[in-house]
């Protein structure tokens, strides 16, 4: 689990030092896909609920805003800013609420792309933009600081149990800051937790694991994993709605800012004289959403870190760019 810690707050707070203008290079395609295999467990682990439902939420938001978003390039799937919204949720209420908020969360973002309100992103001052992103990472990084806890005491790890959780942590947060600096086949991230991973199976080091989190049949595989479509598992009442209107409204809008600032970064490091439709991405984000409800899914919006990835490994340079998670899954 500290891998997966690692992972999130690296990621999250180094997005905002990547450079302004680059050109990017047609790289390996599956680059993107990989990256956002790490960060779609972990950012399920932030919201409470299985592994899995990020994986697939992942899979579907993905194709289905690559479909209908604003331009080719943005990376859409589980995030760790709509996670740490319906959280709450999920422990008040049960995950089986988790669809719902999503789905009514993307029924709002619809609304906002027909009356083509995601044009108004761009009066948000970049000191703004700058603060909201590094704000997530705190509030990402302040959601998983509870697993640093005894969970029987509640009281800070201690002993040979606490020395591998804050050791693992600092030693995957170098590695994702220095593995760029000599190779960019794999995802820093990816490669960091594989790296780890084997020092600690091959140490025997005293670390809890996915499976020990998830449970061993989370990760067995097999046709039973697919979502099916259907509505989510709640009361149709105005109680339901009055429990769940709040936070699907909060991450309708952290969502739609995350993506529409997503979509602005495209605009600035792809120099080929076209600009995203902010309304099209609106209407991408909401659609994925509602499918992401209609399948079980947490919901998501864009990401930038893996955005950046896929720039860089030409992953714009097609209108229906779609990242591969469902073959790699």
């Amino acid at each position: 689990w500290a891998v997966v810690f690692a992972a999130i707050a690296v990621a999250a707070t180094g997005v905002t030092t990547a450079p302004l203008s680059h050109t990017p290079t047609r790289k390996q395609p599956k680059l993107p896909s990989l990256a956002m295999i790490p960060e779609a467990v972990s950012f399920a682990f932030v919201c409470g609920v299985n592994p899995l439902v990020g994986v697939w939420t992942t899979v579907i938001m993905g194709g289905v805003a690559a479909l209908f978003g604003g331009r080719g390039g943005v990376m859409t799937g589980a995030s760790g800013a709509c996670a740490v919204v319906m959280v709450s949720l999920v422990m008040s209420k049960g995950p089986e609420y988790l669809p719902a908020g999503a789905l009514l969360a993307g029924l709002f973002q619809i609304c906002v792309g027909l009356l083509k309100g995601g044009k108004f992103i761009r009066l948000v001052p970049y000191p703004v933009s700058l603060g909201f992103v590094n704000g997530l990472a705190i509030v990402i990084a302040k959601a998983q600081w509870s697993h640093f806890n005894d969970p029987v005491t509640g009281q800070l790890l201690t002993g040979a149990r606490g020395a591998t959780m804050f050791g693992l942590t600092a030693v995957t947060a170098a590695l994702i800051k220095l593995i760029p600096f000599i190779t960019n086949a794999v995802p820093a991230s990816l490669l960091s937790i594989v790296i780890v991973t084997v020092v600690a199976k091959v140490l025997k080091l005293p670390v809890t694991t996915l499976a020990n989190m998830a449970g061993a049949e989370t990760f067995k595989g097999g046709l039973s994993i697919i979502p099916s479509l259907t509505l989510p598992a709640v009361p149709f009442t105005l109680a339901t709605l009055a429990e769940v209107l709040p936070y699907s409204i909060t991450m309708a809008a952290v969502g739609l800012i995350e993506s529409l600032l997503t979509l602005q970064l495209v605009d600035g490091l792809v120099d080929d004289g076209t600009q995203g439709s902010t309304s099209s991405e609106c209407l991408g984000q909401g659609l994925a959403n509602v499918a992401s409800g209609l399948t079980g899914g947490m919901g998501g919006c864009a990401l930038i870190g893996q955005t950046l990835i896929n720039i860089n490994s030409g992953g714009h340079r097609t209108p229906h760019t779609a990242h591969r998670t469902p073959h790699t899954a």
